[in-house]
């Protein structure tokens, strides 16, 4: 629900429920800024929510863990976008998160724009070096590379993780990447 305002306007959320099986739900939680014991701060029209994908068992307790993204979330003072790595605990709630986002979680460089929208999309991609752990491909929906004058042609960028979901190696696809 990106545009619930827990905490600010439009920080977003997001709803973890529990399923009977004819369909119908029989419990939920949701996580925000102020509720599910979510730690990270989410900034005004930062939309988390926006997209997710399930990352396995990242830290060994049995319960599966979750990348969440906030395309438009504010970073040192730029609307850049982010991706929330959450370590859940069995009733919906988070165990631990952190933010991957440029120069946070050993996402290095100076490669996000403002207004890039790094989070607009998430999938865990599989094990594409070998190392054991998952990765996963970011949407950058707004990027602007391309030829001169061209404006939101978009980039995906390929994060190789290390076993704590911190950004082992990236890539970035795009017109000139």
């Amino acid at each position: 629900a990106i545009r619930d305002d827990d905490g600010g306007r439009n920080r977003g959320c997001y709803w973890i429920l529990f399923m009977n099986r004819n369909g119908t739900v029989k419990g939920h939680s949701k996580l925000s800024e102020t509720a599910g014991n979510f730690q990270s701060t989410l900034s005004d029209y930062g939309e988390f929510g926006f997209d997710c994908t399930v990352l396995g068992d990242r830290n060994a307790d049995g319960i599966q863990d979750i990348a969440i993204c906030a395309p438009d979330q504010k970073t040192d003072g730029l609307q850049q976008g982010a991706v929330f790595i959450v370590y859940m605990n069995r009733n919906g709630t988070a165990k631990s998160d952190f933010r991957i986002a440029e120069n946070y979680a050993g996402f290095v460089g100076d490669m996000l724009d403002y207004n890039d929208e790094f989070g607009c999309c998430i999938d865990a991609i599989g094990d594409l070096d070998n190392d054991g752990n998952i990765d996963i491909a970011v949407g950058a929906g707004k990027d602007d590379d391309g030829p001169a004058g061209a404006t939101e042609r978009g980039a995906v960028y390929v994060l190789r993780l290390n076993g704590d979901c911190t950004v082992k190696a990236w890539t970035k696809l795009s017109a000139l990447s």
